[in-house]
C-alpha cells in the first residue's frame, strides 16, 4: 500500500480531510512500522552525530524541561547500531526521561520521502491553498506521561505509534472535562495544562497504541500519554494557513523585495504607503502580490510542506555523466518569473536570474517516477543557459535534496 499504510487509514484521510476534527483510531494502520522506525533512528543519528547543534530537540525529566540531558544529548553521538530508545537510555541514565525532535524529517531523505507519501494524501492539491506547513516530529520515551500533563492543540495530532513497546492514550471529547479547575493557566503557554492526571482519566477515551497504531486527536482536545516501555512514534503537525499573515508577509515581500525591511515584517500601512512610491498604479502592486502569493505556495509545495532538508542529510557528492538520478517526490521544483526575472524554486530554497527563462520542460519532469541521468536533466533546461550554468542548476537540485543518486 502507498507508504505502508492500510486501506483503513487511507479511508480516514479521505473522510476528514482538511481539518482533522474527529477523534480516530486505527489498528495497524502502518504495515511496516519497524522499518519507518528504523528510518527515524537514521535521521536521529544524523543529526546527533553530524550538526547536534540545529536539531531540535528537547528533553524532559518528569514535568520538567531538562537542560543537562539535552546538553549531554547535543555532545553524544548515537551509535551505529542502537535506537533512537537505547541512545536516549544510555545518555540520560533514567527511564523517566522522554525527548521530542521537531523537524526530524529534515535529517533523512529516505524518511522525507516516506513522510511525504504520508503528507500528500493528507493534504492533496484541493486543499493544499488552507495549510501553511507540516511538522514531522517525535517524541522518544520509556516510562511516565506526557511532560506537560494534559493539553490540548489547536492543530490536529496525526500520531503513528512505532514502538518498540505499547503506549497508552487517553483522549477527552468536548465537553467530557472540567478544566474549570486544578488547570495552570499562563499566557506562555496556548493550552491550560493539568498535572494531576489520574483524576481525570476515567472520563476520557482510551487506547493502548501498539506498534503500528494510528491516533488523530483533533485540535482543541485534551489528551495525554503514558509510556508502558521504550518507544517512538512518529506525529505529522498540520498548521492552518493564517490569512493575514499570509497577506501581510505577501505585500511585504512584494513592496520590498524577499527579505522585507532588514529581513523584517512591517506593518500594513508603512506597506502601502511605500507601495505608492514605487509602483505607478494599484494594478501593478496586485499583479506583484498574486505572483508573490504563487511563489509562497510554490515555496511550500516544492518543499513539500516539510522543513527543508539539512545539509548534513545529503551525501556531499559532485554529480557526473555516470550518475543514475531519481527526483526525491513529486513537484521539488517550480519557476516563479517577476518583472523580467525568473526564480527557480528548489524544495523550498531558490536560484535566481536576471532574466526570463523557461523551466516548464523540467519541472514537468520532476513529475517522473523512473530514473535518468545527468545529461537528460540538462538537456530540459532553458536552451539559453549556457553548458556550465545547466551544470551549475543540476548540482543545485542535487545539494538542495531535490534529487538523488540511485
Amino acid at each position: 500500500m502507498i507508504a505502508g499504510v492500510d486501506k483503513n487509514w487511507l479511508r480516514f484521510a479521505a473522510e476528514n480531510q482538511p481539518e482533522f476534527k474527529e477523534l480516530v483510531y486505527v489498528k495497524s494502520a502502518l504495515t511496516n512500522p519497524f522499518e519507518v522506525s528504523e528510518l527515524l533512528d537514521d535521521a536521529i543519528r544524523t543529526g546527533a552525530n553530524k550538526d547536534p547543534d540545529s536539531l531540535r530537540i528537547r528533553a524532559f525529566s518528569g514535568h520538567a524541561f531538562d537542560y543537562s540531558v539535552t546538553s549531554a544529548l547535543s555532545f553524544s553521538e548515537m551509535g551505529a547500531s542502537e535506537s533512537a530508545c537505547e541512545w536516549l537510555e544510555r545518555v540520560a541514565e533514567d527511564p523517566a526521561v522522554c525527548v521530542a525532535i521537531n523537524g526530524v524529517s529534515a535529517w533523512s531523505l529516505p524518511l522525507s520521502r516516506w513522510a511525504q507519501k504520508i503528507i500528500d494524501i493528507l493534504i492533496p492539491d484541493i486543499y493544499a491553498s488552507q495549510h501553511a506547513n507540516a511538522d514531522v516530529y517525535t517524541f522518544v520515551g520509556n516510562t511516565g506521561w506526557t511532560p506537560f500533563g494534559i493539553h490540548r492543540d489547536s492543530e490536529p495530532s496525526l500520531i503513528f505509534h512505532l514502538g518498540p513497546s505499547n503506549k497508552d492514550v487517553w483522549v477527552w471529547p468536548e465537553g467530557c472535562l472540567d478544566d474549570s479547575q486544578g488547570f495552570w493557566r499562563n499566557p506562555s503557554f496556548g493550552s491550560p495544562l493539568g498535572f494531576d492526571v489520574e483524576k481525570h482519566l476515567s472520563r476520557a477515551w482510551h487506547r493502548t497504541l501498539r506498534p503500528g497504531d494510528f491516533v488523530c486527536v483533533p485540535p482543541g482536545a485534551y489528551h495525554v500519554f503514558r509510556n508502558l516501555g521504550p518507544a517512538a512514534f512518529i506525529g505529522i503537525a498540520l498548521y492552518p494557513l493564517k490569512g493575514d499573515k499570509f497577506i501581510r508577509e505577501t505585500l511585504n515581500r512584494a513592496v520590498f523585495g524577499p527579505a522585507g525591511v532588514d529581513g523584517e515584517l512591517i506593518s500594513l500601512k508603512q506597506t502601502f504607503e511605500n507601495a505608492l512610491g514605487r509602483f505607478d498604479t494599484m494594478a501593478e502592486l496586485r499583479r506583484d502580490s498574486h505572483v508573490e502569493m504563487d511563489r509562497s505556495l510554490m515555496m511550500r509545495r516544492t518543499a513539500g510542506y516539510q522543513d527543508k532538508p539539512n545539509l548534513a542529510a545529503i551525501a556531499r557528492r559532485t554529480l557526473d555523466d555516470s550518475c543514475r538520478l531519481r527526483w526525491e517526490f513529486e513537484g521539488v521544483v517550480a519557476a516563479s518569473h517577476i518583472a523580467g526575472t525568473t526564480e527557480l524554486i528548489i524544495r523550498g530554497q531558490s536560484i535566481k536570474f536576471a532574466r526570463p527563462l523557461d523551466f516548464e520542460s523540467l519541472c514537468q519532469m520532476s513529475t517522473i517516477q523512473s530514473d535518468f541521468g545527468l545529461v537528460d536533466l540538462t538537456e530540459l533546461m532553458p536552451e539559453e543557459l549556457p553548458t556550465r550554468d545547466r551544470s551549475i542548476v543540476a548540482q543545485r537540485l542535487y545539494d538542495y535534496g531535490a534529487i538523488s543518486t540511485t
